[in-house]
């Protein structure tokens, strides 16, 4: 029973678990995001539900066979 608490902060302690059905919801969000701004959000949602004020989603782009672009998202 305790493997799934976690410790976040100032000792408070939540459950941190997911069931196959909600893992899958989450996944295919992020998948069919069509914008920036759904990742964002989703990316803000999640964090918050974790305990997490910040967050940095990075993402490397191969637009060329030497070059790519980064894009990030805080």
């Amino acid at each position: 029973m305790l493997k799934n608490l976690r410790t976040i902060g100032s000792n408070l302690k939540f459950r941190v678990c997911m069931n196959l059905l909600d893992f899958h919801s989450s996944l295919h969000k992020f998948a069919t995001a069509d914008s920036i701004e759904e990742l964002t959000e989703l990316c803000r949602y999640y964090c918050e539900q974790l305990g997490f004020d910040y967050f940095i989603y990075a993402l490397r782009v191969p637009t060329f066979f030497a070059d790519s672009r980064l894009v990030l998202i805080n």
